[in-house]
């Protein structure tokens, strides 16, 4: 067998030599309006609306779960997650969680992350979630599935994370 060298086709002509394959732009356009419609059907955009609430209040459920487990945020501290699970009682099968939900708090601009551990930036405002749980149920009522397994796992993550109540139960009651 002889190879003969040959320049690489352009992309017109590959398309025309497999005329049967849609172009990756058709693909995506296809796509598109097929998730738009799905989106539409099941009422996703309920989450678009909802989700900055949910993020509000479950940082303030995590602070508040801190709190009363023993830990104080003073504008300037510095510390570990290490420092907080020991002073807190925290499970070590919840490390990894107790890492997400103070990223949470950097998000919200609260915590900063430093290469030894954390500072705070300032200190979480402390509010009422069982109001502000209460004002969106009545903002979203379309919603109150979610709202209520939200506040039914934040007003107990405190004793989640210390190990007095089971998590699968919060989530899970009765079954």
């Amino acid at each position: 067998v002889q190879w003969d060298a040959q320049p690489l086709p352009v992309a017109s002509e590959q398309r025309a030599a497999a005329g049967f394959l849609l172009t990756g732009a058709a693909v995506a356009a296809d796509l598109d309006a097929d998730v738009r419609t799905t989106y539409e059907r099941h009422g996703l955009s309920l989450f678009e609306r909802i989700l900055p609430e949910l993020d509000v209040l479950c940082a303030a459920y995590v602070t508040q779960a801190l709190s009363r487990l023993g830990w104080s945020f003073r504008a300037g501290q510095q510390f570990t997650s290490g420092a907080v699970m020991e002073r807190c009682g925290i499970l070590d099968r919840h490390r990894r969680l107790l890492g997400r939900m103070l990223e949470m708090l950097e998000e919200d601009g609260w915590l900063k992350r430093t290469a030894t551990g954390w500072i705070v930036e300032r200190a979480p405002v402390v509010v009422d979630t069982a109001s502000d749980a209460r004002t969106l149920v009545q903002q979203f009522p379309e919603a109150r599935a979610e709202f209520t397994m939200t506040v039914r796992c934040g007003e107990h993550l405190a004793e989640a994370l210390s190990g007095a109540v089971d998590p699968l139960q919060l989530l899970f009651p009765n079954g």
